[in-house]
């Protein structure tokens, strides 16, 4: 499968859409004004107004107290991306995502944000409409030494 630009930019732009916090008091907010009124405050207005015209947010899990967030978007209907669930995982974002890194550098896992990602995946309400059968069956020993 080939990846096309403009699937490239739509990955990348709801991967930055997804360092803004769009849940408050562990509720996603409904409002959609507010919803882009908090992604303008990263992307252009255009941007945030395009994202709240064609995705809505399934789910987000923000900085667990080992480092692991993202946001699970999902295509609107009437659109093109209808249909469509996209993953976003935010990259390193403050002290212990820096610690997580040097982890993963020298062991090749960042086993409290794999734990984290394996808990988050199968908590009943995180991920839905995402849950590929084969993923179902892994059993993962997040036990680190």
């Amino acid at each position: 499968m080939t990846t096309t630009i403009n699937e490239a930019y739509i990955n990348s732009l709801l991967a930055d859409a997804s360092y803004v916090t769009l849940s408050e008091n562990g509720q996603l907010i409904a409002d959609i004004n507010v919803v882009k009124a908090r992604l303008g405050t990263r992307l252009t207005q255009p941007l945030a107004d395009f994202i709240t015209q064609n995705f809505s947010v399934i789910n987000q899990e923000i900085a667990s107290s080992d480092g692991f967030s993202a946001t699970v978007w999902q295509g609107k209907e009437g659109t093109e991306y209808a249909g469509q669930v996209y993953v976003s995982m935010r990259g390193t974002a403050g002290f212990q995502d820096i610690a997580d890194d040097g982890q993963l550098a020298a062991t090749g896992v960042a086993y409290g944000q794999l734990k984290d990602m394996v808990a988050d995946y199968s908590s009943p309400v995180s991920f839905p409409v995402f849950k590929p059968k084969i993923l179902t069956k892994i059993n993962v020993n997040l036990n680190s030494t």
